[in-house]
């Protein structure tokens, strides 16, 4: 897997002990900027926190964004006020204002390096100017500065564009760094490597159960993108995206702002002299986002990678690919994050989830709710915006939608076991799923090296597809990852592929339903 731009180069993650046994006051599980933010405010609150992650801080989706913290994303007011009332835009607003406010006085303080930019959405079809002039009408009506214009730095002319000046642009590693370094010194262990599994009722708190063994808590915050326990069945109410990001040197002069297009195929584009100077060769680089899909499933062809590579090229000449990678983010059927107990009546699990691909603003909001209510405070936004409603025509008809997609993508598994083709055809890794005898069995070849494991994702039995670009097996049911070995990255799955020894080959039949 291609680390990113922000990630590429750095020492190895020094992690503290996990103090296997003991008590915390809160347990925070996952190290990125939501996980963090909380633990920095809980912690300067007087709260005894450790915070584990299986990886290390910033390693998945916060490692791998933009670095924007912009309250003019796209059209996702549209998209909330396609589910919602107009006080939950007001709120989403409001959320988002208070989380790039904390987050600009934490940069300040912390003489952490950014850049105050503007930020564009642009639409060129008469659809995406529609869903453009109700963005502004909406974040206008929210507080929002914003300001119509035809005026852009693009080599290409759009029909109208909305505008925001005074947005961030920051290096997430050097935020996620700054934030280590505070949260330790307030004696917060940050555990890497470390896997939480579970968490149940006991001795009149939590035990929290992880890789390292187990330890006992008064509160668990989830704080990993979907949550690790599955009983809240948040999974089945989010689809997980997957996007590339590549860093492009390009001649001429750099853009000032950060600029996002409303119109397929969708693309995000920004300037950026953040990288740190060891991995980018280069003070200025142009970065293009794109290849978005639901992890797991195909792409379509605007999407692939080597169709990003081309727009930029034919609307940058001269523009040379330095460095490709790729990050995941959940997004809410409905459209808006989710913030608050785990389910209904469990207060002493708390989740957030649900960003939307806009995760840096949000992590910050997230933090101070989830803050908020370990304290028994009060936000009036997050009570507007994260409280559980009820289920409207339109949301239930894309649940209806969304886990329809899922059915068929387990029976898609099925097929695709009884036909053993190989997945990775045509690229550099050889990968097949197929039957052997009553096992259903993933193989891959990279780099030489073969590895044979279960093609049944331990989430809820999908059967994994193999994703040529960065050589991992994902599920397309809820966005469960693995290494070619088996072991887990990431999604909702609490262990990896098991490994799978080569024994007899026999006549394949079809194999049983998985089990809900």
């Amino acid at each position: 897997m291609e680390e990113s731009l922000w990630r590429h180069g750095r020492p190895p993650f020094q992690s503290d002990q996990l103090p296997v046994g003991e008590r915390a006051g809160v347990v925070i599980v996952g190290a990125g900027l939501t996980g963090l933010v909380t633990a920095c405010l809980l912690a300067r609150t007087g709260h005894d926190v450790i915070v584990v992650d299986a990886h290390e801080p910033g390693a998945l989706t916060t490692g791998g964004s933009t670095g924007k913290v912009s309250l003019l994303q796209g059209a996702t007011l549209s998209a909330i006020a396609d589910h919602h009332p107009e006080e939950v835009v007001r709120a989403y607003v409001a959320a988002n204002e208070a989380g790039q406010r904390w987050l600009h006085d934490f940069l300040v303080i912390n003489g952490v390096r950014f850049d105050e930019r503007p930020a564009v959405s642009y639409a060129g079809s008469a659809e995406s100017v529609a869903r453009l002039e109700r963005e502004f009408a909406l974040g206008r009506s929210a507080g929002l500065s914003l300001e119509r214009t035809r005026d852009t730095e693009l080599p290409w002319q759009v029909e109208i564009a909305l505008r925001l000046d005074g947005q961030l642009h920051v290096n997430t590693m050097s935020l996620i760094d700054a934030l280590v370094d505070e949260v330790r010194a307030h004696g917060v262990r940050v555990v890497g490597g470390c896997t939480a599994t579970a968490a149940s009722a006991a001795s009149g708190g939590l035990r929290v159960r992880t890789s390292h063994g187990d330890i006992m808590a008064d509160r668990v915050i989830a704080a990993t993108g979907t949550p690790f326990l599955s009983r809240g069945g948040h999974f089945a109410r989010m689809e997980a995206k997957r996007s590339s990001l590549a860093a492009f040197r390009v001649p001429g002069e750099p853009m000032q702002g950060m600029y996002l297009s409303l119109d397929e195929p969708r693309r995000s584009l920004l300037s950026t002299t953040l990288a740190p100077a060891h991995s980018a060769g280069e003070d200025r680089l142009l970065l293009v986002g794109g290849a978005a899909s639901i992890v797991g499933r195909a792409r379509t062809l605007s999407e692939r990678p080597d169709e990003v590579d081309a727009w930029t090229t034919a609307r940058f000449p001269g523009a040379t690919l330095l460095r490709r990678w790729w990050a995941q983010d959940y997004s809410t059927l409905d459209d808006a994050p989710y913030v608050g107990p785990l389910r209904p009546g469990e207060r002493r699990i708390l989740v957030a989830t649900g960003f939307g691909k806009w995760g840096l603003a949000n992590a910050a909001a997230a933090g101070l709710a989830l803050t908020a209510l370990v304290n028994g405070k009060g936000l009036a936004w997050a009570h507007t915006l994260y409280r559980r409603r009820g289920w409207p025509a339109p949301n239930v008809a894309q649940m209806l939608h969304t886990n329809a997609a899922v059915v068929a993508e387990m029976a898609r598994g099925a097929t695709r076991l009884l036909g053993g083709e190989n997945e990775a055809a045509g690229a550099k890794d050889d990968a097949r799923v197929e039957l052997d005898g009553v096992k259903s069995v993933a193989h891959c070849t990279v780099g030489g090296v073969t590895h044979r494991v279960s093609a049944v994702c331990p989430h809820l039995g999908g059967i994994i597809a193999w994703n040529a670009e960065e050589s991992t097996w994902d599920c397309p049911l809820h966005g469960s990852r693995f290494a070619p070995d088996g072991t887990r990255i990431e999604g909702p799955a609490r262990n990896g592929l098991g490994a799978v020894d080569a024994g007899p080959r026999h006549v394949a039949t079809p194999p049983a339903a998985p089990e809900a």
